[in-house]
């Protein structure tokens, strides 16, 4: 599923209200959460990469490290599945 574009300006908005009252230590962890939450109402990894990416270092990071994570579990899937095969 895609963000509406009145989507994405709601969640950059309260993104950025909400991060001022985080503490610097947890910001990070919170645009982890941000992003999970968005991905487990089905949206899209790609649209959100898109349309979040580049607008706050903290989701940017969070991106990066959900996108790699995502990758690396989609590999472990494969190499099992090709195991599985064999």
């Amino acid at each position: 599923m895609r963000l509406t574009e009145q989507e994405s300006s709601l969640l950059i908005e309260a993104w950025s209200a909400l991060k001022n009252h985080i503490p610097s230590k947890d910001k990070n962890k919170a645009a982890e959460d941000l992003v999970q939450t968005m991905l487990h109402a089905s949206y899209d990894m790609e649209n959100i990469y898109d349309e979040f990416y580049g607008l706050d270092t903290y989701i940017d990071r969070a991106l990066n490290y959900i996108a790699e994570y995502e990758e690396s579990e989609d590999d472990e899937e494969e190499w099992l599945d090709e195991e599985w095969d064999e």
